[in-house]
This record gives structure tokens, sequence and C-alpha cells, in this order.
């Protein structure tokens, strides 16, 4: 290496460590905010069960390559199991990352340009929030593949080929951390290590053999170790032939359409919760929601497309500048360096290609962010450039210290575990302790099944599995999933089930896609107490074993919710054709079977049960909403009515006004049926909604009719 070339090294080595300490340091007020109920969740849980003897994708399914668990699993041997732990891993991969980033940077600018490039990294982890504030696998990725493209760029400028070996190895732990940026990774960087070498072939052939060799090396050693564990097959099963099919197999949230750029779109703000990012949306959504702004205009639509589409643009734009200088002058070290970020940014965009919800589009920033700084550095009105620069870098630097300090004041609730102590807003804060308290409660080593994907509450409680399956996913390979989860809480008959109601707004209700396990649960599991953290905080369902008692009534000829109505239109409105006041139809939800009834404009719907009255029976019927739309405080009231008709007429047996935005056990109803013996009655509920012009869909519902003996009175 030329010893301008060593001194320059030295120097930004030191400078890239100072870099890690600075970020590490900063990072440290904010490091414990908000709890990842699943991802982050899920990893720590693993990691924990590897310790203790389990083996991943056998004991633990996971669709991501070993990397992180194993990474984890021995910063936990090293300095404790906690999310402590967990979270100073997480900032000294967000630290490293930055200073790959200024290594990178220095290829091209000085080093007070490199620095400012920095200093946009550290803004752009607020706006990042919350994937660089938890512990992934797919961060600890990108941070690898930097690391990589940073070896493999130096190494171009020196006769070295030793570096290339170092290169090959850190891709190769990129590949094991995440299977589709890694793979990429190593791809794009042995492709450019043949575009860019000189033109000797030996050259080119010994850099691309000890990149390519050494990557397969570390590979093939970890294989062995793989091998030697035991559970080739099952990564085989899980972490490839799984994430391949659910690829084929499920409608991931997509990238937000072009057009129409300026105008507000409809498809954009029905699934504004995927694409705003998180940040905003915690702090400030109902007041842009609520503002001229965005009601009025589409601003806030342009300039969301506008971060959405800029990765394109700026690979695009990389790729024709590396492009024009390499044959221009193939020996220009910078144009080649540019060519290998550029070939960086195209693996970042095939490798978090779906879903394409704001959270997944970050990700991709880091390579954007060095394709700016290689682009700019072109750019021949420096002092202008850098004079606008600088207002800019100032203004997004103060926006982000604001949402940064405002993530602190929000997240000031602590939660308190075994496992250390997490940090969150006041309602999420509430119902997560809750939890853990009711968990702690049970026998010491009592497993827990958090359904359906929320396993921090196993972690946080330091308490085992119930099966395999942590995350019941929306799509899973293995057809018998939810028989083998069925089969795992039989073998553990004193678990405690705990459900929990928030989740990902784009995904559909388990009750839709495991129908099998819910079918189970609603048959012998019964929601024994809510715990609520009220609007905007977490929502668990503590279950006990019950099964239902008696027999069920079946409804009536006149069960049907027969009428029809008009719609309600404006002037001018041509009004659309009549339908049905109201469905009544068998549903499935946590943990009940129900005879759900949708509600349109205005209009209520009626169920009927006939019977036949015997003496020393009851009838047995509980009514409520749905818990998976329980604490909607957008949804109105629901009226509940039941009624009895006999010879002796109509008898009101209930009325009641229930609130979804409160969370409740569902609400029973004995009607006893000795008063009527030997006549053949009908039993009659009804819903309505308690506000006129409403449409009210899988909300409100009954609970089939029993048929149940009363108790012999005791002699």
């Amino acid at each position: 290496m030329p010893s301008g070339q060593a001194v320059r090294l030295r120097g930004d080595c030191a400078v890239a460590l100072g870099i890690v300490a600075v970020i590490a340091l900063i990072q440290l007020p904010f490091f414990r905010l908000w709890p990842s109920l699943t991802d982050e969740g899920l990893i720590l849980q693993i990691a924990d069960d590897l310790l203790h003897g389990h083996h991943l994708y056998r004991d633990a399914v996971h669709y991501a390559f070993p990397g992180v668990f194993y990474v984890t699993a021995a910063a936990f041997a090293l300095l404790g199991t906690s999310v402590e732990t967990a979270r100073l891993l997480a900032v000294l991969v967000f630290a490293s990352t930055c200073a790959a980033a200024y290594l990178i940077v220095r290829w091209w600018c000085s080093r007070a340009a490199a620095l400012v490039v920095v200093i946009v990294l550290l803004c752009y982890r607020v706006w990042a929030y919350p994937h660089w504030q938890m512990l992934s696998y797919s961060t600890l990725s990108v941070t690898l593949a930097l690391i990589a493209t940073w070896i493999a760029g130096e190494a171009l400028e020196g006769p070295r080929v030793w570096p290339f070996v170092t290169g090959g190895v850190v891709a190769a732990a990129a590949l094991l951390t995440k299977q589709d940026l890694g793979a990429m990774c190593a791809a794009a960087l042995g492709i450019s290590i043949v575009v860019c070498s000189p033109s000797a072939p030996g050259v080119r052939r010994r850099r691309f053999l000890a990149f390519s060799l050494s990557a397969a090396l570390a590979l093939a050693s970890a294989a062995v170790a793989i091998d030697h564990a035991g559970i080739t097959r099952d990564l085989v099963r899980e972490a490839i032939l799984g994430p391949l099919y659910a690829v084929g197999h499920f409608d991931h949230v997509r990238r937000p359409a072009l057009w129409p750029l300026l105008r507000q779109d409809a498809s954009l703000r029905r699934n504004i919760f995927s694409y705003l990012p998180p940040v905003l949306y915690e702090l400030y959504w109902p007041t842009l929601q609520a503002s001229a702004v965005y009601q009025r205009t589409g601003l806030v639509d342009a300039a969301l497309k506008a971060v959405y589409y800029l990765p394109w643009v700026a690979v695009v734009a990389g790729a024709a500048g590396a492009t024009i200088g390499l044959r221009r002058n193939r020996a220009d070290i910078g144009r080649q360096r540019e060519f290998l970020v550029v070939a960086l940014g195209v693996t970042f965009l095939l490798s978090f290609n779906l879903p394409q919800d704001w959270v997944h589009l970050l990700v991709l920033y880091p390579p954007t962010i060095l394709i700016g700084a290689a682009l700019a550095s072109h750019l021949r009105r420096r002092r202008a450039v850098t004079a606008g620069g600088g207002i800019l870098l100032v203004g997004f630097g103060v926006l982000s210290a604001t949402l940064a300090i405002g993530l602190r004041q929000l997240d000031s609730a602590p939660i308190h575990s075994p496992r250390g102590t997490l940090y969150a807003q006041p309602g999420q804060a509430l119902g997560l302790n809750a939890a853990l308290a009711a968990v702690a409660a049970t026998p010491e080593g009592t497993p827990v099944l958090s359904l359906p994907y929320h396993p921090l509450v196993n972690f946080l409680a330091a308490r085992p599995g119930v099966t395999r399956y942590y995350l019941v996913w929306p799509v899973e390979r293995n057809p018998d999933r939810d028989d083998e989860v069925i089969r795992s809480i039989e073998a553990n008959p004193s678990a405690a089930i705990i459900y929990c109601p928030d989740q990902y707004p784009s995904f559909p209700r388990p009750c839709s896609y495991a129908p099998k396990l819910f079918g189970y649960l609603a048959d012998h599991y019964t929601v024994e107490r809510p715990i609520s953290g009220g609007y905007n905080g977490f929502t668990f369902l503590l279950t006990r074993r019950s099964s239902p008692a008696g027999h069920p009534l079946v409804s009536g000829p006149g069960s049907g919710t027969d009428g029809a109505v008009a719609r309600r239109g404006f002037a001018g409105e041509t009004p659309v054709a009549a339908r049905k006041a109201a469905q009544a139809e068998d549903v499935l939800w946590p943990f009940e079977r129900v005879v759900r009834m949708s509600l349109t404009e205005g209009a209520g719907g009626k169920i009927t049960y006939q019977v036949v009255a015997t003496a020393g029976q009851h009838v047995a019927v509980s009514y409520g909403i749905n818990p998976d739309r329980q604490g909607d405080v957008w949804l109105p009231p629901i009226l509940f009515s039941a009624s009895l008709r006999g010879l002796d007429g109509q008898h009101d047996l209930l009325r009641a006004r229930v609130m979804p935005a409160q969370v409740a056990v569902w609400n029973e109803l004995a009607v006893d049926l000795t008063p009527w013996a030997g006549q053949t009655v009908d039993i009659v509920l009804e819903v309505a909604p308690a506000l006129g012009n409403t449409f009210v869909s899988d909300v409100a519902g009954w609970t089939p009719p029993r048929i149940v003996a009363d108790p012999e009175p005791a002699r």
C-alpha cells in the first residue's frame, strides 16, 4: 500500500472509531424507547432459547438466516440476558453503520464533508424509527454489507490480495444474517471487482478468486456447523423455502403509485399508517390529519411519493455517472468505487422489495445517501452547494432533533420485567406491565403462548414458549401448522394463553387465516380478563380453559334478516339498489364462535331461535363486541336487545348499550325457561346502531344460544 494511502487510511480509521463512540453516546438517552412486540421480541426470545439448548428452526421458526440469533445469544452470554444488552447491541450496529459510511464517503470527499454525511445518517436514524431503534436482522446485515463494500473499495487501490479475502468473509457474514441481501451483496461486489480491476486478466482473476473463495469458505464453514447442529433440513424448510412461499402467497404492501403526483391519492391515504413515517404518526398524526395541508392539498401525498421513489432515482443517476466516468477513464479509482456503491444500491432495491411500507423503505436509504454523496462530489459550484446544503442540513437536523426529543417525552413510562426495563407510551406500558404481572402470577416456569405474534411477552416474562411457532403468521408453508400448535397446547394444558388485538393493519385477522387453531381455542378457552391501556395503548386478553355447557340451539325459520332499505343520498345523488338491512352470519372471533350481525345505515338486524321450553332448563347466550375491534374509538355505540315470544305475548329480556371503545369481556344473559315449560317459544336476538346513519361490519355479535340444565338444588 502506498505510504500516502496508508497514512490517510490510519487517520480515517481513527476518526471512524471516534464516530462509533460518539454516535453510541448520543443514542444512550434513547436506546430503551419503544417495545417491539414482534420482530425484536422474536430475536431476543430465540436467542434465549439457544442458550437453553434449543435448536433454531426446529424448535423456533423464523424466516431469517441464523446470524443475528447467534450474535445476540453471544451478547447475552457475555453481558447477561436483558433488553439492555440487546439494545446496546443495536446501538453498536448503528454506530458501526455510521462509521462505515464515513469511510466510504472519504473516497470522494473531505473529512468535513464525510462528517456531514454522518450527521445526515444520525438524523436519518430518527426518521427510520422504529427500524433502527430495535435489534433487527436487517439492520445488522446492512452494517455488514457496508463494511464489506468499504473493504472491497479500499482494496481496489492497492496491490495486495488479502483485503479481498477479508471482504469476502464479511460479505458471507452479511449473507448469514439476511440471505437475500447478503447473497446479492456478495454477487454485486464480485461483479464490481471484475469490472473495476485493472485490465490485466491475472489481476482480475486473483482478486475475484480471493473474494469469492474466501466467501465460499466462510459459508462452507458455517454450513458444517449448521449440519453438525442437525438443523440443515430445518433451515432449508424455514429460511429458504418458507420465504419463497410467502412471496408468492401473500399480498404485501406495495409502493404507492406515482400518479396522481400532485393531487390527493385515495389509495395512499387508505394505507396511510403503512406509508407515513411512524415518528410523525406517533407524535403528530391527529394534528396532521386535521390540518388544511392534509385536508385540502396533495402536498403530503407528493412528499411521501418523492421519498419512496428517490432511491430508484439515485441508483439510476449514480449508475449513469459511474458508467460514463469509467468509459472515459477506467483507471479512475473514484469512479470504480462509485460503481461499487451503485451496485450496492441495486442490491438493496432488489433485497428489500416487499413489503414496501415506510419501515422497509428506509432500509434503502444508507446506500442512497452514499450515492448522493458521490454525485455531489462532482458538482462544480461547491460554494453555492455548500451554502444551500448547510441551510438544509440545519433545518433537517433541528426537525430531527425535535422529533427525537418528542419521542423521548412520549415514551416516558417504564415497562419493568425480569429481563430489564423498556420505556413506552403510558397506555402501552400500562397494558404490557399488567400482562407481565398476570404471567408472573402463574406458577414459575409456566409456558406462555402470546397470540398471534407477540413473543416479546415471553422474553420479558422470562417464560418459555408453548410451540415452536412464536408467530402465527398470515401465510405459512406448513399445512399442519394449526394442528401442530394445537398438539403443543394439549401437551401444556396449564400454559398461559394471551391474545393481543394490536396487530398489523395491513394483515388479515388470525381467525381468518388460522381457523382451525382459533376454532379449537373457541371451543376450549374463554376470555377471563381483558387488559387495556386505553387509546393508543396495548390491549391483551387473558384466557382460561373452559368449554361451553349444554347444547346449541338452531335458528328458526324466521331467523333471516328480511327487509330492505334504500341508501339515504344527498341531493342530486342517484339512489343505489336496495340491500339487506343486516346480515347474520356464523363466524369465528377470538375466542368465541358467534353470530355476527353487520348493520347498514340506520337499520338493525335480528335472528330468531325456536325452542321447546322445559322446566329446569335455561337458555345461555352472550353478547358483545368483536375482541379484534374493541377499543376502537371511532366505532359508534351498539344496542343489543333480546326478547322471548310465547303464548302469553312478548317479554323483553334485555336492552343494553355497549360501547366498542371500551375493552370488556362479553356480557352473559340467562333466560329461565321454566315459566313457559311445554310451550314452543321464540328467542329473538337483535342489534342496532345507536346512531342513525351508521355502517358497522364485523363488530357486534351473539354467541349461539345454548340449552343448559339448571343445577339441582343441594339436599
